[in-house]
């Protein structure tokens, strides 16, 4: 699981390579097996593959991000939406986002270790996505994702390293 993470790439660039749709299906079976808050499972995909909807979701995405090329490029987009209401709150979070989080990260590291490309977009037009998709206005999205072979798979970028990012017993507070 280490290499897996440790390798996941954001993809902005595919081949022309097919992609099964068992291969789409299994990523997206795994990526439902993600924890969530109360088990509640406020998620739904929408498996795109219909060129239309891809050149959609592609205009739903501003022209300077990065990821909107991969929507055309890739076999398929994966919508992943959550239901607000099922979820629920807690002190004001709203965990709807939370176990969205955790399920496109499931979705993505399962990809990875078939050897496909994804890339979390999450600047978009809202509504333009679910007018593609149909999506009901009860539903929020979590973001899009490319889902294909990779052109190639990007050099690493800077990790900070563990002591950058942790403190023992208290934050900020040095043994």
């Amino acid at each position: 699981m280490k290499n897996i993470i440790s390798n996941r790439r954001s993809i902005r660039k595919y081949t022309e390579d097919h992609v099964s749709f068992e291969a789409a299906k299994e990523i997206i079976e795994i990526a439902s097996k993600a924890p969530s808050w109360k088990n509640q499972q406020c998620w739904h995909f929408v498996l795109v593959d219909d060129p239309q909807i891809r050149e959609q979701l592609a205009d739903a995405v501003p022209p300077g991000n990065p990821g909107r090329n991969g929507i055309l490029q890739a076999p398929y987009v994966i919508v992943v939406l959550a239901e607000p209401e099922s979820s629920g709150d807690l002190d004001g979070k709203p965990y709807y986002l939370v176990d969205g989080g955790i399920v496109f990260s499931t979705l993505m590291l399962a990809a990875a270790e078939r050897g496909l490309g994804t890339c979390f977009i999450g600047w978009f037009e809202e509504q333009d996505v679910k007018r593609a998709c149909n999506v009901p206005q009860n539903y929020k999205v979590i973001g899009l994702t490319p889902l294909g072979v990779p052109l190639y798979l990007p050099e690493e970028k800077p990790r900070k390293t563990f002591e950058e990012l942790t403190t023992i017993n208290a934050f900020g507070k040095e043994d």
